[in-house]
């Protein structure tokens, strides 16, 4: 017992010695609530969580208004009309090529396995699972299409990866229904995809539930595209883009939800007459009755009466502050502004408007350029390159630029001046200059090639063909005469 007492003495020294210059780590009533924090992997923390996550998430986008607008500002600026992709190469031959080749299949509804959506609505699904659920599955499937690409996308929810399918095998192990085969000493591939061949939450009957959610198969990892934000080396499955602030939006719903109920009690404005005195039946009678309250109702109870009226609740004075306040910790925690979820412009001027705009498309050139474009469309385009060489089109020197959707400017007037300083200054190229509006500086050539051919055709001068001279605007009379009285 003694010595059981000292240990704990030498413990509590020892901990204090160390937490004592950082407040955060010290132990004390203030931090009671992290005293159970343990340091675990980023597969253990999201194995039980990520379900829970994604299930409530996906209830908070059916009843939330505000989750549904987080998600739809996400996608809408993210992916919007679709990522294009930019094919650079000298053969200008073998370019035309793949631009056909490239529209009969990407650009169609070819490319998906429902044969309802392009590549770029595919984008836009993909990144709605990816934000809801943490995390989507690709499969790339081999079948018979009308376009030249053999090849469909088939989107799938996280539902249908095996993720109590965990164990070591004999050249590797199983995480999450993830695959992992040995390669080295120090490198493990993904290699199976334990997948069910059905959602395991949707079933015509119980017996075909029990029958496909128990039973699941590995589809190679070649065959799968796993997009997901690791917030943490080594995480091998994401969690949902909400998870930081679903309590907030659950809160918010039911705070809103209190008020709207306080005030139509406070609109039921009721007056109850009571009689002195009545059987314990007529009473319950009475108060099942009383269940249907309305606005304006004289409600008699009965002979022998007197009168009393319901004092409504006081009003929500600080509804307003109250949600915005919370609306602020949800933009937040999804990267957008206040302004992008809430839609309201009321508190904003140009310049804080735009220092939020430009922070937010910092998280959305983020999400583009660090996670669909390497994770999706990378993939995508080398399968369609290595298709193409099987119809003798050479793509030794074929490289891609994958361009973002045109950013909207906030005062077109200053910007466009801003934009043209840059170029002419060599700040930035022209072509650069094209890509940050969302289009594809090749075909906008084209495109003014041809116009302004068309136009010197026509005998058509305007101030777009800088080939063309201007001359000056001719000065009026009165111009002329304040010229001189100046």
């Amino acid at each position: 017992m003694k010595r059981h007492a000292f240990l704990t003495r030498i413990k509590r020294a020892t901990r204090a010695l160390f937490t004592r210059y950082y407040e955060g780590a010290s132990y004390s009533k203030d931090s009671h609530n992290w005293n159970l924090v343990t340091r675990t992997s980023p597969n253990v923390e999201n194995k039980i969580a990520q379900p829970i996550l994604s299930n409530r998430a996906r209830s908070l986008l059916r009843d939330s208004p505000y989750a549904s607008r987080a998600l739809a500002a996400i996608v809408n600026n993210t992916v919007g009309s679709g990522i294009l992709p930019q094919i650079r190469t000298q053969n200008e031959a073998v370019k035309a090529e793949l631009t056909e080749l490239w529209k009969e299949w990407a650009e169609t509804s070819a490319i998906d396995i429902e044969g309802r959506k392009d590549f770029y609505g595919i984008q836009a699904q993909i990144l709605r699972t990816i934000v809801s659920d943490g995390e989507c599955l690709v499969r790339i499937v081999k079948s018979k299409n009308s376009s030249r690409i053999p090849y469909q996308l088939q989107i799938l929810e996280p539902d249908y990866l095996d993720s109590y399918r965990e164990y070591r095998t004999e050249n590797g192990y199983i995480i999450s229904g993830i695959e992992f085969k040995k390669v080295s000493d120090t490198r493990y591939d993904r290699s199976n995809y334990w997948l069910f061949p059905e959602h395991p939450g949707g079933f015509l009957n119980l017996q075909s539930y029990q029958q496909f959610s128990s039973i699941s198969g590995p589809v190679p990892a070649s065959e799968i595209l796993h997009l997901y934000r690791a917030d943490r080396p080594g995480a091998v499955r994401g969690v949902s883009w909400f998870h930081s602030c679903l309590l907030s939006l659950q809160d918010l719903h039911d705070f809103q939800q209190t008020v709207l109920r306080q005030q139509k009690l406070a609109n039921c404005f009721t007056v109850f007459v009571r009689k002195s005195d009545s059987s314990g039946e007529a009473y319950t009678r009475q108060a099942e009755e009383l269940a249907n309250l309305s606005p304006g109702l004289i409600y008699h109870l009965g002979l022998g009466e007197d009168i009393s009226f319901a004092a409504p609740p006081p009003p929500a004075t600080t509804y307003n502050e109250y949600c915005n306040h919370i609306l602020r910790s949800i933009a937040s925690a999804m990267g957008i502004t206040f302004e992008c979820l809430s839609q309201d412009l009321s508190t904003v001027n140009f310049s804080s408007g735009r220092m939020g705009w430009i922070e937010m498309f910092r998280n959305i050139d983020a999400w583009r350029f660090q996670m669909l474009i390497p994770q999706l469309c990378t993939p995508i385009w080398n399968l369609f390159l290595n298709t193409a060489q099987i119809y003798g089109i050479e793509t030794a020197d074929v490289s891609v630029n994958w361009v973002p959707p045109k950013r909207e400017m906030i005062n077109p007037a200053d910007e466009v001046e801003a934009l043209k300083d840059e170029v002419r200054s060599g700040f930035m190229t022209y072509s650069g200059a094209l890509r940050s509006l969302g289009e594809d500086p090749d075909q906008h050539m084209r495109e003014a090639a041809d116009d302004f051919k068309k136009l010197k055709a026509l005998g058509l001068r305007l101030e777009c063909d800088p080939s063309n001279e201007i001359q000056p605007k001719p000065l009026s009379i009165n111009t002329v005469k304040e010229a001189k009285s100046g």
